[in-house]
């Protein structure tokens, strides 16, 4: 080969390595730049996530007059401590007393953890998660001396703030609030909510993860000033759920399901022109610190969910008041229309009357033998009959559907809107609808089971919201459990006043509830729900419950609606109402002789025990008319005994 072809293939060789090494540089400083950049940089420093504080759930604590608002947490975030470890900046020969010191600062954990940690090929490692203040303290005073002495890198032990949820008020509103999982989004630092108000607030609640810059220096401190992004913590909420009277709830729920050796019971407490939920209670409780146990036993996770919002059940007798205003509704509109009004409720009505279109089976019957009734005695005894034969004449002058448009226009079979997951519905039948075997939902024998509280399913709170309708004159309430909604930034959001609508006349709320009062008089069915210095009107209801598809004649459901004080527009205190239900009571007699599965016997006197209790810690004054009903309660006595002296007889 010639020394000019030797030159020449030097030369392409030459050309070709520099070539590869210009294509070698491209694509590790173009190409691969950034990730050979990261890697330069994550040799002497790291990034972790800054967490955001979660909002706050705020109790109400301006219910008292003259109160001043403090701001008092059912839910609250407090700031906990990682403790955190660099094991390669640790000597061997100082890690036995490392360990030793550590286990004995924070008194629990375990050496073989410890020791596994620190030996791994790592420069951040975590050797306990969310540890208080005061344990942070003693072990930071203690590696600041211990560093210093051996000559250690200062942040070879480090700490990572973060926030864990705590509940000053232990399990109180459990199934209201809920909780969130131990584990976060490891991304996103975000919580994962187990349902409540935790789930349908989780998006105003969360904030945004920050991110925070630390350096490896071996010999100084943590660059713990290096901030990228600050982080944005979540909205508070502040609720309408009152502490005190929430305690009061629970306590006499309690109790009252106990006394009654039932499954379980709930009650709703509601300002009757506001909407607002004063208190929500359920029992058995749901222990927010030990959710895991709940949701892994079949049978406790139905203790975790709001039964007055998410279940639809037959509410029973309780049905029987809204029934009768709605037949004055129709008397409003016969007399509008200058026709016939559909009934007195001063007229006496025949309930000896047994048969109804489309009933088939037993004859429909009293629990007392009644001869003649009004509309004052029929809500007092609880008449089934009386408010049959008005089901009766509805459907027959104003026809099925305009029932049903009633009901629908009171908010059954929709949603309140409640500030809680898995609202149910409920569901009123139609005369349009058919179900899936093709049988019609509305047959001739529904408008009687409507007028007793059977063939429709309503949650608790659409019978609170409708009864608060009754309390405050007529006019439609939202149930709501917020008050307000305060951002990070101080910014205060409150829900829309709802636009003043008009359901029931004055006339008509004013009578239902005057009726529903004889109720809570001696010889009413809920005698038991009466209060000595305060004003009470009420209705009791008990209902068969449906086992594997059939009504059970031994299990029930027992409840009791009631208002108190009774109060007019005008007056400055509000109404309260209240719902309690009792599930599945005892089958059987109470000592006294009484049936201890009526919603008179078990749920009137827990109404009674959180009514007094709840109005003397708001300081509601006595009402004259708790003693002036006592004649107008005589009189319609005596009437009724005149009216029924015959059915006694026989």
């Amino acid at each position: 080969m010639s020394h000019r072809k030797r030159l020449t293939l030097m030369i392409c060789g030459a050309l070709i390595c520099y070539a590869l090494l210009i294509l070698r540089y491209y694509k590790i400083q173009i190409c691969e730049g950034d990730r050979w950049v990261a890697e330069a940089q994550g040799q002497h420093e790291f990034r972790v996530k800054d967490p955001f504080r979660r909002g706050t759930f705020f109790a109400n604590t301006t219910l008292r007059e003259g109160e001043q608002e403090f701001f008092q947490p059912f839910a609250v975030d407090i700031t906990k401590f990682h403790l955190c470890v660099d094991p390669t900046t640790i000597p061997e020969s100082h890690k036995e007393s490392v360990i030793q010191e550590i286990l004995h600062l924070v008194g629990e954990g375990s050496y073989k953890h410890l020791y596994k940690e620190l030996n791994k090929k790592s420069h951040y490692r975590k050797l306990y998660p969310l540890l208080d203040r005061a344990i942070r303290d003693r072990i930071a005073l203690w590696w600041k001396d211990y560093a210093i002495k051996h000559n250690l890198p200062r942040n070879a032990l480090f700490f990572i703030v973060d926030y864990q949820r705590s509940y000053p008020f232990g399990q109180l509103l459990g199934q209201v609030l809920h909780t969130l999982r131990e584990v976060k989004d490891e991304k996103t630092g975000k919580a994962f909510p187990t349902g409540g108000l935790e789930a349908y607030f989780n998006h105003l609640l969360e904030g945004e993860v920050g991110e925070r810059k630390f350096l490896r220096s071996p010999l100084n401190r943590l660059d713990l000033d290096r901030v990228i992004k600050v982080p944005k913590d979540g909205s508070d909420v502040y609720l309408t759920i009152n502490p005190t009277i929430q305690t009061i709830a629970e306590e006499e729920l309690k109790k009252g399901v106990i006394e009654a050796q039932a499954q379980g019971g709930k009650l709703i407490l509601m300002n009757s022109r506001t909407g607002e939920i004063l208190a929500l209670a359920q029992y058995p409780f749901f222990d927010l610190t030990d959710y895991k146990s709940f949701f892994n036993n079949k049978q406790c996770i139905e203790h975790t969910k709001v039964s007055l919002v998410t279940d639809a059940f037959e509410p029973g007798s309780i049905m029987k008041p809204i029934t009768i205003a709605i037949a004055l509704q129709g008397n409003e509109e016969a007399h509008s229309e200058l026709q016939k009004q559909l009934f007195d409720p001063q007229e006496p009505i025949d309930v000896s009357r047994t048969k109804f279109p489309g009933r088939k089976g037993a004859p429909l019957r009293d629990i007392s033998v009644n001869r003649q009734l009004n509309m004052y005695m029929a809500i007092q005894k609880s008449s089934n009959v009386y408010v049959a034969q008005l089901a009766d004449r509805i459907v027959q002058t104003r026809g099925s559907t305009w029932y049903q448009e009633k009901l629908l226009a009171l908010g059954f079979g929709k949603k309140t809107g409640i500030e809680l997951p898995g609202e149910a519905c409920g569901l009123v039948p139609s005369p349009l609808r058919f179900h899936i075997n093709g049988s019609p939902e509305w047959s001739l024998a529904t408008p009687y089971s409507l007028a007793m509280g059977y063939n429709i399913l309503t949650t608790g709170m659409q019978i609170v919201q409708v009864y608060a309708t009754l309390a405050n004159g007529g006019y439609r309430v939202r149930p709501t459990l917020v008050k307000k909604i305060v951002t990070s930034s101080g910014e205060e959001y409150r829900l829309p006043k709802l636009e003043k609508e008009r359901i029931f006349s004055d006339t008509i709320a004013q009578e239902i509830v005057k009726a529903m009062r004889f109720t809570t008089c001696l010889g009413g069915s809920g005698f038991r729900a009466a209060l000595k210095h305060h004003s009470t009107a009420g209705k009791t209801g008990t209902t068969e419950k449906i086992i594997h598809g059939r009504y059970d004649k031994h299990r029930h459901i027992a409840s009791f609606i009631g208002i108190t004080p009774v109060q007019s527009a005008e007056d400055a205190f509000p109404s309260l109402v209240m719902l309690v239900s009792i599930d599945d009571p005892s089958y059987g007699l109470r000592p006294d002789g009484t049936k201890n599965y009526m919603g008179g016997r078990c749920a009137a006197p827990i109404f009674a025990r959180v009514a007094k209790r709840v109005l003397a810690y708001l300081g509601v004054p006595s009402d004259a008319e708790a003693n002036n009903f006592h004649q107008e309660a005589t009189a319609l006595k005596t009437l009724y005994e005149e009216w029924n002296r015959s059915s006694k007889a026989s």
